[in-house]
């Protein structure tokens, strides 16, 4: 379920719905906000994509939860920017 609407027209609500977002994220709820953010990075377009693609990678280091889901986590990210940008 996606909280926030990272398509609008407007780039100034985009960012201030991912910072908002950056700010929400906890212990509790790192995986699912991230897994949100890293699906939307799919479909975000390129002016958005590096705001977006900076705030998942510092979301991950801050809050992840074990190694494993770090590299995973990155290695997503990465292969996104890489296949799509």
């Amino acid at each position: 379920m996606c909280l926030f609407n990272f398509q609008d027209s407007d780039p100034s609500i985009r960012r201030r719905a991912l910072d908002l977002v950056y700010l929400l994220v906890n212990e509790v709820n790192v995986k699912p906000l991230t897994k949100e953010l890293t699906e939307h990075l799919e479909v975000s377009d390129p002016e958005f994509k590096g705001d977006l693609t900076a705030k998942i990678c510092s979301i991950v280091e801050r809050f992840s939860p074990e190694k494993i889901w770090y590299i995973d986590q990155m290695l997503k990210v990465l292969s996104e920017v890489c296949i799509n940008w």
